[in-house]
């Protein structure tokens, strides 16, 4: 007979009571209301811009080929994001199919809209718990995926942000080199050897043996996602000549991309 290992419960909430809510959440149409709760406010979201559009009296010169070629563009960025963090919950035991992982990551980024924080990464969990994903894991592999999106973005950002704080090419010089220090030092084997240790009791995996994330994968994966913040900031720049903007630098629409959107995960 085969046996099922209980993943362990985290401590501090009752059983009844979590049981409870695993099974509110996995219920089909608790989900179907969070779906169509995530589109009525992303619909709400997008009204608001459009009213602020108005009130700035903007009126875009459309250019069909430039908006087609951002469109286009931003799906394989997207499924690049997607595939960073499928090998960061590879390293931590668990591998989804490319399809499963696009499906889950894109369902649950809907719920982003619905005000409050935790509603994505809850979908996550729950999502991924149904493909045999433990949520501990799902949980830690949403905060290394966060580390490394948001600090890939900042190094893209950092050109325009240190230009807008009017530093000088010392200083720049200065924090470029104190930024590769801390990256060395963070993905030296020592330290990525003591992040498996703590990834295995945080992922409930047992032994650190089913939590590889080696210092040549992470490197892999930081440069991915910088690939991934110059192509999105690409599309970004493809879409500004789409509404009729000046052209300006590719780079520099690229590095205000990221450092704004990094800015807006890191604000209150």
């Amino acid at each position: 007979m085969k046996v099922r290992r209980v993943p362990a419960l985290p401590a501090g909430l009752p059983l009844p009571a979590l049981t409870r809510l695993q099974r509110l959440v996995s219920n089909r149409w608790v989900r179907l209301v969070f779906l169509a709760l995530s589109l009525t406010f992303m619909v709400f979201v997008l009204r608001s811009y459009w009213v602020d559009m108005l009130l700035l009296s903007y009126r875009p010169s459309l250019s069909p080929a430039w908006l087609a070629v951002s469109f286009l563009g931003v799906l394989p960025a997207l499924l690049l994001e997607v595939m960073l963090w499928r090998a960061l919950l590879a390293g931590l035991g668990h591998r989804l199919s490319p399809r499963r992982s696009a499906g889950l990551w894109f369902l649950s980024n809907l719920a982003r809209y619905i005000p409050g924080n935790v509603w994505q990464f809850a979908g996550m969990m729950e999502l991924g718990a149904t493909s045999g994903v433990p949520r501990a894991a799902t949980m830690a592999s949403i905060v290394l995926h966060q580390i490394g999106s948001n600090l890939a973005g900042l190094l893209i950002g950092a050109p325009l942000l240190a230009n807008a704080l009017g530093a000088s090419l010392e200083a720049r010089v200065a924090l470029s080199l104190a930024t590769a220090a801390a990256l060395s030092a963070s993905l030296s084997p020592m330290a990525v050897a003591r992040l498996n240790r703590l990834l295995a009791r945080v992922t409930r995996a047992g032994d650190a043996a089913r939590v590889h994330l080696s210092s040549g994968r992470l490197i892999l994966v930081l440069a991915g996602y910088c690939l991934y913040w110059l192509w999105v900031g690409a599309t970004f720049w493809a879409l500004g000549r789409g509404l009729g903007a000046q052209p300006g630098s590719l780079f520099a629409w690229a590095s205000a991309f990221s450092a704004s959107y990094v800015a807006g995960y890191l604000s209150l």
